[in-house]
């Protein structure tokens, strides 16, 4: 994955390494991801060295990539269609990637705090008995998704209290 910048953020650099956050946050300490500068809270990386990292913690994607890569006449590699670094360019033409559409479902549905149980009633009471298994289907899904992100905050929670702790 190439990029035509020399610095990348954190939240980059994260996501290209494919780690988690605590993980991330542990090569920065471990002196295997160095800070070039920050702006606030934001950390700034060379791209290179993320890069070389990456092959570092992944090199089954860097045999991958070359094995399914060919040169055009003009010496440019040219990714397979069905190659990782094909599906790579399909994925970074997607409007948001996946965790920027979770954070971006929280954000949204913060707005339930505007809702009060008498908006929830007059809801109901307009909504026709048709709609009840859809409106039911819809609210179980939901619930089941929160409670799995309840899960993944209480087990990311309990990993950072004991990284913490030594």
């Amino acid at each position: 994955m190439s990029t035509n910048f020399r610095f990348i953020d954190d939240v980059d650099a994260q996501r290209q390494l494919g780690v988690d956050r605590l993980t991330f946050e542990q090569l920065v300490r471990d002196g295997r991801l160095k800070v070039v500068t920050r702006q606030g809270a934001m950390m700034f990386f060379r791209a290179a060295e993320i890069a070389k990292l990456r092959d570092a913690l992944h090199p089954e994607t860097v045999d991958e990539e070359s094995d399914t890569a060919s040169v055009d006449p003009t010496g440019a590699t040219i990714p397979d269609a069905a190659s990782p670094a094909a599906s790579a360019a399909k994925a970074a033409r997607k409007i948001h990637e996946p965790a920027m559409r979770v954070h971006l479902r929280l954000t949204a549905d913060l707005k339930w705090y505007d809702i009060s149980d008498a908006d929830l009633q007059a809801w109901f009471d307009q909504t026709v008995p048709e709609a009840y298994d859809r409106y039911r289907a819809n609210a179980t899904f939901v619930i089941r998704r929160m409670q799995h992100i309840i899960d993944l905050l209480d087990a990311g929670q309990a990993r950072h209290d004991e990284l913490t702790a030594e």
